[in-house]
């Protein structure tokens, strides 16, 4: 049996042994990345382009849907 990488990462969170991996940890891993990358777009651009606002306002919204 051969699993692709998203039927390997499928049947690993289907697992209910593995607590370490859930979906609440997948969406803070996601809410952690998007505000590096918010932070990151905030300094490199000096606050001259709009992306850093777009990502935080997904991080936020992410962060409140948890």
């Amino acid at each position: 049996m051969v699993l692709s990488s998203r039927g390997l990462l499928q049947w690993w969170l289907a697992d209910s042994s593995n607590a370490f991996l859930s979906a609440s940890g997948i969406s803070h891993a996601i809410v952690g990345a998007l505000f590096a990358g918010s932070a990151l777009v905030l300094i490199s651009t000096k606050g001259k382009h709009p992306g850093w606002a777009g990502l935080l306002c997904t991080a936020v919204l992410v962060l409140v849907g948890m």
